[in-house]
């Protein structure tokens, strides 16, 4: 991560990238088990549909091709990309924040404020290097003991992200004492600086928000260019959709040449799933976020969207927020506990970023950098607010 991407008075207190990394036995164990789930389904699901209608024989072969599909998909990303991954992260610890860098090309980064963690502990691994493992947030569930995957979705590449560890360091205790020693600095309210920017707000703010007293409106803006997909995940999930309305088309074929033509009506409901994974979802999605509006103020960060009804709203105070990630021209802030409040539910997740944010997202933007930079001011500015507050008064 370069110095362009540190925030305005952010200073790199050390900087350090993984030690030895190897394959885990987890990793391995799930492998094996993958392997064997699908040698049984390739030795008996043959004899279970033997005698069957052609299209019940179609249709088991579409499952037992996926299954061994996503196998190896799994198996790959364990056993190749993961740990080659892990070896290129980069860690970061600032005056302000804990920073770990995707090895990959995307250069994904996760961030937390150090008054967000707890004291990092240091956990040694059989090989003789240590891990730094991270607490965020008040619940213990919000400990993350697995590697980082910078992105779940399910069917995105933006939204929540797991704590990552700072695996395989050879100098884990000194990292841990320059982390603790500059987290109490942020604590004390001696790390920081400054004051809320001056607002540069363009536009109205979006229907059905009401500034609290001594709220500013700092930026306004909208979704301009937006994507049609979001990440590698969400483009396969569209695939997906493509190659399981052929299959039904196949098979609705095959049905009706056979005289099954009964079975048709049963595959106009797979047609409809295949369909909405295919576009429907990415139409729907495209037309939410083509009409949200966005808004950020010297104590929230807020986005909206609406269709037909009543708006619907996702706000955040940025001191429950995550420092914001930049990717492309969309930026969002984790909350501090995922666990609260979280919109997230069922089949909302197909139509995610636009309906199932958790935290605000803003996708789109024009100026996404310099509404990124003035996200991270705004935030510091209520940190440095609330440690001063805090402060007992001098007799």
């Amino acid at each position: 991560m370069g110095p362009e991407t540190l925030f305005e008075g952010e200073q790199v207190l050390w900087a350090g990238q993984p030690g030895r990394v190897r394959v885990g036995l987890a990793d391995v164990g799930v492998s094996l088990y993958l392997l064997a789930g699908v040698a049984v389904l390739a030795a008996f699901v043959p004899r279970t549909y033997h005698g069957m209608p052609l299209p019940f024989r179609l249709f088991g072969a579409i499952i037992l091709a996926v299954t061994a599909i996503q196998a190896v998909m799994v198996l790959g990303y364990r056993l190749a990309v993961k740990p080659r991954r892990t070896r290129r992260e980069v860690y970061q610890v600032t005056n302000y924040r804990v920073v770990v860098t995707s090895g990959l090309s995307a250069g994904q980064t996760w961030s937390a404020y150090l008054d967000q963690i707890s004291e990092p502990e240091v956990r040694r691994n059989r090989d003789g290097t240590q891990d730094l493992v991270l607490q965020v947030g008040a619940r213990p569930q919000t400990r993350w003991t697995a590697p980082v995957t910078f992105g779940n979705g399910p069917f995105s590449s933006l939204g929540q992200t797991p704590v990552p560890r700072l695996r395989s360091l050879a100098d884990a205790q000194v990292v841990r004492q320059i982390a603790v020693a500059a987290r109490q600095r942020m604590l004390d309210g001696l790390a920081m600086a400054g004051s809320v920017p001056d607002g540069a707000a363009t536009g109205p703010l979006p229907a059905n928000v009401v500034l609290e007293p001594g709220e500013r409106t700092l930026w306004t803006g909208h979704a301009e260019r937006v994507p049609w997909w979001f990440g590698a995940q969400d483009i396969w999930l569209s695939l997906f959709g493509v190659v399981w309305l052929i299959f039904v088309g196949l098979m609705s074929d095959l049905s009706v040449t056979g005289g099954a033509g009964a079975f048709v009506v049963l595959l106009v409901f797979f047609a409809a799933f295949g369909l909405y994974l295919a576009a429907g979802r990415v139409i729907h999605r495209r037309m939410r976020i083509r009409r949200s509006t966005y808004a950020l103020t010297s104590q929230r960060l807020i986005a909206s969207w609406q269709i037909s009804g009543q708006p619907a709203l996702v706000a955040a105070p940025l001191g429950q927020l995550l420092p914001p990630v930049i990717r492309g021209q969309a930026i969002f802030a984790d909350r501090l506990n995922p666990g609260e409040e979280a919109l997230t539910a069922g089949w909302r997740h197909m139509l995610w970023p636009a309906a199932t944010t958790a935290s605000p997202i803003l996708i789109g933007i024009a100026d996404a950098q310099a509404v990124y930079a003035l996200v991270a001011t705004a935030q510091l500015a209520t940190r440095t607010t609330a440690s001063r507050s805090e402060q007992p008064e001098s007799e």
